[in-house]
């Protein structure tokens, strides 16, 4: 069989013809404004694996947060809401019909996401009415019924498709084309269609133009993101479409999405699907420690005084302190700028970078008041380490319109000789994290250990040349 119109008429008229009557008869009750708590309990309630479903579901923290027991239809609509109960109603058939005669993982993971994209989508809408919210669940949660419909079938092209799958380095989109003559995403649209699942979907599914789409588009994206084909980067850019939203901070929205993950995983295990957290591996990332090596942070302290005794050249102290930084704190991004009196801006001089680490740091940096950089430089003489949130010059994981200045991502420390600033260490994380305090304190060591040796040094030393007051340099 292939095409999306024979995958449609296959799966409508003799796979799944109950769940399409159920699926349409919910959503004509609920798309009625005059329907009335009697009439929506009387379409459940002919159903009973439904009616067991909406109360398993109607008892779980995402629609019960207060724990008080419900027991009946007519409760739970009251309880959690006319609206909750249609997504509710529409969640417990999927998962019910769909799974009633297959238990393959690949229907599961399916069904999981989906969960997952609904219970994202109606984060991403917390500042919409609950009525709206509920409706973009639906969409969300109905976006991939093409995909959970295939998997769910009999016919044995869909053991064909999976072993083709477990190929290694296999192309999920190539594979459909090849074994169906067609896309999983076809055939969702079909059968939304076919089963009228209602606007919102099918414009989400085609093309996303209103407020409402784009937000199931975005959660379903989130949903299907996965790190072996995903980079981090590219998570970032999904958050930030998030937080242009909601107005949330991006390491909130991360937070937000990990335990809106676990939620999704409590409502498939509600309906039967076992273990179903597992099928959530590698769909969000999680945030990454990064790790000092201790051992390398004491060498550089080592090695510092040992340059002060020996009477190095600055150049070689320099050296010293950035590859310390970068490979003992675990920096990304570690240099030394130092000040150009005369020019009115700091120089880049010494840097090491992390070997995964694509970014290089600008030459030079021209300090001016309105520069986030300007009061922690000017503020106060002494060898002490600040967080901050990266410049615009410097900024390479997000627009400067969307760094969150609570979520710091770089520290730097002034360097003075004689009382007077002569440049400032600076170093960043630019794949994923933030500098830790951890970070910030090993750092601290490094810049106080080389204040020591700053000043230990011969007058006679040409390298450093101290920038009198840059309170009165800047601009």
């Amino acid at each position: 069989m292939k095409g999306s119109r024979a995958w449609v008429s296959f799966l409508d008229t003799i796979e799944l013809p109950v769940l399409a009557r159920t699926l349409k008869a919910i959503l004509k009750v609920t798309a009625d404004e005059q329907t009335s708590l009697a009439q929506l309990t009387e379409v459940v309630l002919r159903d009973a694996d439904l009616t067991s479903g909406i109360i398993k579901l109607a008892n779980t923290p995402v629609y019960n947060p207060s724990g008080t027991p419900i027991t009946t239809i007519s409760r739970a609509v009251v309880q959690i809401g006319f609206e909750s109960v249609q997504s509710i109603a529409i969640s417990s058939a999927l998962v019910d019909k769909l799974t009633k005669h297959c238990n393959r993982h690949r229907l599961f993971h399916c069904l999981v996401r989906s969960f997952t994209a609904a219970v994202h989508a109606k984060y991403i809408a917390s500042h919409l009415s609950a009525e709206k919210r509920e409706e973009i669940f639906v969409a969300a949660l109905l976006f991939d019924v093409g995909e959970a419909a295939f998997w769910a079938s009999t016919h044995g092209q869909t053991s064909k498709l999976d072993a083709l799958l477990e190929s290694p380095g296999a192309d999920l989109l190539a594979g459909q084309r090849e074994c169906l003559g067609t896309t999983f995403k076809s055939i969702s649209k079909g059968l939304i269609e076919s089963w009228h699942l209602g606007e919102l979907v099918k414009e989400s599914i085609d093309t996303p133009v209103s407020s409402e789409s784009r937000v199931v588009s975005l959660a379903v994206q989130i949903a299907h993101f996965n790190l072996n084909t995903q980079s981090r980067e590219e998570f970032d850019a999904l958050v930030s479409a998030v937080a242009k939203i909601n107005g949330k901070k991006p390491l909130d929205i991360k937070q937000d999405l990990r335990e809106n993950s676990r939620k999704s995983a409590q409502l498939a295990s509600r309906l039967g699907i076992r273990n179903a957290q597992q099928y959530l591996a590698e769909v969000i990332p999680e945030p990454v420690k990064r790790c000092q090596n201790s051992e390398v942070i004491l060498q550089s302290l080592i090695a510092l005084s040992a340059a002060c005794n020996n009477g190095e050249a600055f150049s070689k102290i320099a050296d010293i302190v950035v590859q310390g930084i970068q490979e003992g704190v675990n920096l990304d991004r570690a240099g030394l700028f130092m000040a150009k009196p005369d020019e009115g801006k700091f120089c880049l001089t010494h840097y090491c970078y992390a070997k995964e680490n694509r970014q290089q740091l600008p030459q030079a940096m021209v300090i001016t008041e309105a520069h986030p950089f300007y009061d922690f430089l000017s503020f106060e003489a002494l060898p002490r380490a600040f967080k901050t949130s990266v410049p615009s010059e410097l900024v390479v994981r997000q627009t400067q319109q969307n760094v969150d200045r609570k979520a710091f991502s770089a520290i730097l420390a002034p360097v003075y000789k004689n009382q007077a600033l002569c440049g400032f260490v600076y170093a960043d994380v630019t794949t994923h994290g933030d500098v830790s305090d951890e970070q910030a304190n090993s750092f601290q060591m490094v810049i106080q250990q080389l204040m020591m040796t700053v000043s230990a040094l011969k007058k006679k030393s040409s390298a450093v040349r101290p920038l009198t007051d840059l309170r009165v340099r800047a601009g």
